[in-house]
């Protein structure tokens, strides 16, 4: 059996099974390879909880409870391992010790008007950060 050739963009000819594959690249991407040096920080937004009691933390960090009733969270929905989350508290709001989420007083815990209340997920848990 024959090889098969083919006439490179150089006009040099080479076996088509030695072809080098060239991955491509994904647009929009950003590699870093050193440190980085910001003259201004990245913008962050504010979420409002709202009443739901599995709120979307998709892809923000910092949060403000703003409920006039009673409202309990029983998971944050869409985070990602890793991802901490911070929660301005409203007095109406209440975190629900269980089984996604874990307080550190160990049950229900209700959020304090203007206090802040760190929450970070870990194998699929959110745990509260601090004593």
């Amino acid at each position: 059996m024959a090889a098969e050739f083919e006439r490179s963009d150089a006009g040099f000819e080479q076996p088509i099974t030695e072809r080098k594959i060239t991955p491509s690249r994904v647009t929009e991407e950003q590699i870093i390879e050193s440190a980085q040096t910001k003259l201004v920080l990245d913008k962050e937004f504010v979420k409002n909880l709202g009443s739901s009691v599995t709120p979307s933390v998709l892809n923000l960090k910092t949060f403000k409870a703003d409920n006039i009733a009673p409202v309990t969270v029983t998971n944050l929905t869409d985070g990602q391992d890793g991802q901490p989350v911070r929660i301005l508290g409203d007095g109406q709001t209440t975190m629900q010790h269980g089984a996604k989420i874990r307080t550190n007083i160990g049950a229900d815990k209700l959020l304090l008007a203007d206090m802040f209340y760190s929450f970070l997920k870990i194998d699929g848990i959110w745990y509260e950060q601090g004593a």
